[in-house]
């Protein structure tokens, strides 16, 4: 192997190996970002149906009041 041929190859491997870091580095951002997206969607989503059931019991509270006072 010529001495200009193996510069050529060190060469493009020594750019094959920054572009994987650099690959790396924007896939773990992109999941990170992802994942932070996903679990702020899961708290918006479990606050909604916490207070959606939390109106339910509200009902269900004055009906079983307003049922009692029917007894009575």
């Amino acid at each position: 192997m010529s001495v200009l041929l193996r510069a050529r190859v060190a060469s493009f491997l020594c750019g094959v190996a920054v572009a994987g870091v650099f690959g790396v580095y924007n896939l773990k951002h992109d999941l990170k970002s992802s994942h932070d997206l996903l679990a702020d969607q899961v708290t918006q989503y479990t606050r909604d149906l916490e207070s959606r059931v939390e109106a339910l019991e509200a009902v269900l509270a004055q009906n079983n009041a307003s049922a009692d006072k029917s007894r009575s």
